[in-house]
């Protein structure tokens, strides 16, 4: 390292390479440390951010997305310390509310909710500090509960259970700096997020986190569930973060749990068949049935390959199989807290390989033997499922016909749940995944195109979800009855809704609700799967609470991350701290195929990359401005970027040629038009050819990985040369000019001044010894 510039030019000057490379370098670069985002309104929006910002003045805002160089803290005596700052400084009255970006290191502070661990929250004046119950709730605003085994997210003070994450100006009138979640509101744009399907339920009963926009509930379900899902990206662990957020309506409290590398129920696979039985030379033919769960770990990377058990439990309701022409029923299987099979994580891979959904199989890792009596293994001998007790009584001595039908039903209660399950500790379980209130209310049916016997094959109908990861658009139903598609039949626990070669499982039931508002669609049946996409050619689309037509992750309409074989195009789970801020693009949004944006010019999610930062830092040292006429200092830093996260080998590399077209494609936008913020380079560049080419969103993004964590806007770094002359005026002198000169020093000042605020933010003086 060097400490000033006398020593780069002798290094230089030993190791001989060309002078004029010293331009280019320098030995003092300074950046406060801090965000001055703000929102700028996208085209097309019903809402105007940028405004909304400013009304009725950036000061006095009480929107939900400020501009955050105008939010102060209250009062108008500067001299008056109003709080102390995570860092240990003081906050004034009128210093501004956020003195620096947050660091996500903090995150680590979550690892041990008993806190006997030595895992460090945050640095104060330098020093470390462990993480305690009180940093966490400062942080984070949660709270540990150990009656649930989860966080509760109540705010800055108390306990209670909150079911609204507050806005800048109402942080600000308390006090203190903005935690976690309260950061992640402030820059997502705010009607981006809290659309999901309405009040009226799908296969699954309607939930309040999904809809309910009274005071933002579903915005800031969503906001928690980005927050949850931060966390276990950065995490080590293969166990979800838990979290309490209450409905203001109902009073409920829902336990949100962060995305991990898990199988995730994908389907509820209805598996009808007859058989018959001859006796005394009397044949009768008698309904048996099963329900299966289909699971499917949907990201890229494998999971830990350590083995680790998830239950699939059906917790409450009761499962029966009823039949039309004749009409008949099964006794009813009834849930409870010991109707569960145990299958190993692990063995759900996601590679290319064998990248399909699964129903639970000895395969992997189901054990028959421990299996209680509602839970046997299929017809056709290959998955395990719930099983009601057979049909009572004989419903014919005559073959069924093509006019039979045959469904589920799962009570006029509405109370049937079915829960997915991680292990928390040896002896806790909690559920990562609930489909409540199941109801086939339609009913969908299974009515055979042709005979019944012999048949074991039979997979319909069928309970889908277009994303397995989120229920915030429902879960939705498909019969060949409906679809008029024979394949639907047979097919089911080993698809999604992209079946590959351009063909795709259609919903003929239950679709999101309402109808024409947000979510666009015609049927039955219904094209459904275009949600995954969304894309502007589709008549299929759903728009957010800002009218807006936002793309899911796959930018070609050509396939969805859904196609099995589609593996490089679904996210991974990291189980690491960040190495840039842009691996954020990896977290899932909470929304079908959707993970946080750093790809699209418009993109409500930029604010991010301002207000975190991986350091804990007040000041940072040797980035570069994006602005910069230097050429050769972008190249360098772009230089080897890959377009893969997991490449170990290189092969995926960026050539010369990319690097230099996303290198001048830079620098000619910040000839004509100077970036003023970081975020501006997704906002101008995002959408140049010489960054679309690269290919998916993973490739695209690399663009913001390098340059998001190495360079700034915001600082002017200066080097000023001062000779600095001592001497006197004789006698005779009668102008300046007759300065005596009788000693001099050389000195360079290096200075980084803060472009917004005129702060000095660090100077060094260097004697120069020539």
């Amino acid at each position: 390292m060097f400490l000033n510039r006398q020593q780069l030019i002798a290094f230089r000057a030993t190791t001989q390479f060309s002078s004029n490379a010293l331009q280019y370098l320098s030995t003092f670069c300074r950046e406060l440390n801090a965000p001055s985002w703000k929102p700028s309104t996208p085209a097309g929006s019903s809402i105007d951010y940028a405004t909304l910002a400013n009304t009725p003045t950036a000061r006095t805002s009480i929107a939900i997305n400020r501009d955050l160089l105008n939010v102060y803290v209250p009062g108008t005596d500067w001299t008056k310390a109003a709080f102390t700052r995570a860092d240990g400084t003081t906050a004034d009255q009128t210093d501004l509310l956020i003195k620096q970006r947050f660091p996500l290191s903090r995150i680590n502070g979550l690892a041990d909710p008993t806190f006997a661990s030595t895992a460090i929250s945050t640095i104060n004046n330098g020093v470390l500090v462990p993480a305690s119950a009180t940093t966490v709730q400062r942080d984070f605003g949660l709270f540990w509960n150990s009656a649930n085994k989860r966080w509760d997210y109540v705010g800055a003070t108390g306990s209670t259970v909150l079911s609204a994450i507050e806005r800048l100006d109402q942080v600000a009138a308390e006090n203190r700096e903005p935690n976690f979640f309260e950061l992640l509101k402030a820059v997502i744009l705010s009607a981006s997020v809290g659309i999901g399907s309405g009040s009226g339920s799908t296969f699954v009963a309607a939930e309040g986190k999904y809809y309910n926009n009274t005071s933002n509930f579903s915005a800031d379900s969503q906001i928690m569930q980005i927050g949850a899902n931060i966390i276990d990206q950065w995490d080590s662990d293969n166990i979800p973060t838990f979290i309490g957020f209450k409905d203001p309506t109902t009073s409920t409290v829902y336990e949100i749990a962060g995305i991990e590398n898990l199988p995730y129920l994908n389907k509820l696979v209805f598996k009808p068949s007859w058989t018959s039985v001859t006796s005394k030379g009397v044949t009768t033919y008698t309904l048996d049935a099963w329900l299966i769960p289909s699971l499917w770990n949907p990201h890229q990377n494998a999971p830990p390959a350590a083995s680790q058990n998830v239950q699939i439990a059906m917790t409450s309701g009761t499962l029966t199989a009823n039949t039309t022409s004749p009409t008949g029923a099964t006794s009813a299987l009834t849930g409870s807290a010991t109707l569960f099979m145990a299958v190993d994580a692990s063995l759900f891979p996601t590679s290319a390989a064998a990248p399909t959904p699964s129903g639970p199989t000895t395969a992997n890792g189901i054990k028959s033997s421990s299996l209680p009596a509602g839970i046997t293994k299929s017809a056709d001998n290959s998955n395990y499922g719930f099983h009601p007790p057979s049909l009572t009584g004989i419903p014919s001595t005559t073959p069924p016909s093509t006019t039979t039908t045959v469904y589920p039903s799962f009570g006029a209660g509405t109370n049937f749940e079915l829960q997915v399950q991680v292990s928390t500790s040896p002896s806790v379980w909690k559920a990562y995944q609930r489909w409540t209130g199941c109801s086939n209310t339609t009913p969908v049916t299974c009515q055979s195109p042709s005979t019944w016997l012999p048949n074991t094959n039979l997979q319909d109908p069928e309970f889908v979800t277009l994303d397995p990861r989120t229920l915030r658009f429902g879960a939705w139903a498909n019969d060949a009855k409906h679809s008029a598609v024979a394949t639907d039949y047979t097919t089911g626990l080993l698809t999604t809704l992209d079946q590959g070669g351009g063909t795709y499982e259609t919903i003929t039931a239950l679709p999101p609700t309402p109808q024409g508002t947000n979510f666009i669609y015609t049927g039955p049946p219904y094209a459904l799967y275009n949600y995954a996409n969304n894309p502007t050619s589709s008549t299929v689309y759903y728009k957010d609470l800002d009218t807006l037509r936002r793309q899911g992750d796959i930018i070609s309409g050509a396939t969805t991350a859904m196609l099995p074989a589609d593996v490089v195009d679904r996210p991974q789970i990291l189980n690491r701290p960040f190495q840039s801020l842009a691996e954020l693009g990896q977290v899932f949004r909470d929304q079908p195929w959707k993970t946080l944006d750093f790809t699209t010019a418009s993109s409500p999610d930029a604010g991010l990359l301002d207000v975190f930062t991986l350091h804990e830092s007040a000041n940072e040292g040797g980035k570069t401005s994006l602005n910069t006429s230097q050429k050769p200092a972008l190249t360098a830093i772009l230089s080897q970027a890959t377009k893969r996260l997991t490449d170990s080998t290189g092969a995926t590399v960026i050539t010369s040629a990319q690097r230099d077209a996303i290198v001048n494609a830079l620098f000619n936008i910040t000839s004509t038009n100077p970036m003023i913020r970081k975020t501006d380079l997704l906002t101008q560049l995002a959408n140049d050819l010489s960054v679309t080419v690269l290919g998916n969103k993973e490739a695209r993004e690399l663009v913001m990985r390098a340059f998001s964590d190495t360079c700034q806007t915001r600082s002017w770094n200066l080097l000023i040369d001062l000779v600095a002359q001592s001497g006197r005026y004789p006698p005779t002198a009668s102008s300046l000019a007759g300065f005596l000169v009788e000693g001099e020093q050389h000195y360079w000042v290096h200075v980084a001044i803060d472009r917004f605020t005129g702060q000095v933010v660090d100077k060094q003086i260097e004697v120069v010894n020539e």
